[in-house]
C-alpha cells in the first residue's frame, strides 16, 4: 500500500517559501550554512531511525522525534520561528474571510428550534412517553450534579446560555413554584420541576407568562409550540378567573 498524507496547496507552499526567505535573509552566510547542515543531518537521522518504528496515528511527534528535538532544541526553535513568520505572512483579508466563513457556518439562533431527522424524532417521541419514577428522577439529578461539579454542565447546549435570563431569575422561580403549589400545573407531579415561559421569551417574566411543569410536560413544550402556548395561556387565565371570583 502506497504512502498517503496531507499536503499543502500551491498557494500555501509559496507563502511558506516566502516566509523562509524572509527568515534566512537576516542570517549571515555562515549561520545559514551551519543551520542547513544541522537540519539536514538531523532530519536524515530522524527519518532513518523512524523507518522501523510504528508512527503515531494522532497529531504529534513520535518518541524518536521528541528525543531528537530534546537533544537539538535549536532546531525546534528555528522551525517554530519559521512557522510563526508563515502565519504572520497571511494577509488580514485572508484571516478576516476565514473568520467570516467560520462565523457563518457556526451561527445558531436561540429563537429557532433545532431540526431532527425522522429517526431522532421517533427516539424523542418514545423518550417523553416513559414513566418517570422517583428513582429515575434521583438518578438524573445525581448525573446533573456530577456534570456541574466537573464543569461539563451545559457544554453541549447550542444557542442557549444563562445570559438569556434576567438577573433575578432564581428568585422568580421560587415565587412561581410557591404560587403553583410546588407541583406541575398539568398533572400535579412534584419532584423535579421547571418554570416554563409560555411565549418562549426568557426575558418576559410576567406573572401570567410563567407556569410550573414537570420533566415530561416541559420536554413536550419544545414541539408544536403554538398548541402548548394556547393551552398553557388558557390554563393561567382559567386559574386567574377562579381567584378573582
Amino acid at each position: 500500500m502506497g504512502k498517503s498524507g496531507w499536503h499543502h496547496d500551491e498557494e500555501t507552499k509559496k507563502r511558506i517559501a516566502g516566509a523562509r526567505k524572509a527568515y534566512f535573509a537576516d542570517m549571515s552566510s555562515d549561520e545559514r550554512a551551519t543551520f542547513g547542515n544541522k537540519v539536514s543531518m538531523g532530519v536524515k537521522k530522524t527519518v532513518d531511525a523512524m523507518s522501523g518504528e510504528e508512527r503515531n496515528q494522532k497529531f504529534g511527534h513520535s518518541e524518536t522525534s521528541k528525543r531528537f528535538y530534546r537533544e537539538h532544541p535549536e532546531v525546534a526553535i528555528r522551525i517554530s520561528r519559521a512557522l510563526s513568520e508563515t502565519r504572520r505572512s497571511l494577509s488580514l483579508e485572508d484571516r478576516g474571510q476565514w473568520a467570516r466563513n467560520a462565523a457563518e457556518a457556526c451561527r445558531v439562533s436561540p429563537l429557532r428550534a433545532m431540526s431532527y431527522n425522522d429517526e431522532w424524532r421517533q427516539r424523542i417521541s418514545e423518550s417523553v412517553k416513559l414513566l418517570w419514577t422517583d428513582e429515575k428522577r434521583r438518578e438524573q439529578g445525581r448525573r446533573a450534579l456530577e456534570q456541574w461539579v466537573q464543569g461539563r454542565w451545559g457544554s453541549k447546549t447550542l444557542g442557549h446560555t444563562r445570559n438569556n435570563y434576567p438577573s433575578n431569575w432564581e428568585f422568580i422561580k421560587i415565587v412561581i413554584r410557591e404560587r403553583d403549589g410546588n407541583a406541575c400545573r398539568l398533572c400535579g407531579l412534584d419532584g423535579v420541576l421547571h418554570i416554563h415561559h409560555i411565549n418562549y421569551d426568557t426575558f418576559d417574566c410576567r406573572w401570567e407568562n410563567l407556569i410550573t411543569l414537570c420533566d415530561s410536560h416541559h420536554a413536550r413544550t419544545n414541539y408544536d409550540r403554538e398548541y402548548w402556548q394556547e393551552l398553557l395561556s388558557g390554563k393561567i387565565r382559567e386559574e386567574g378567573e377562579k381567584v378573582i371570583a
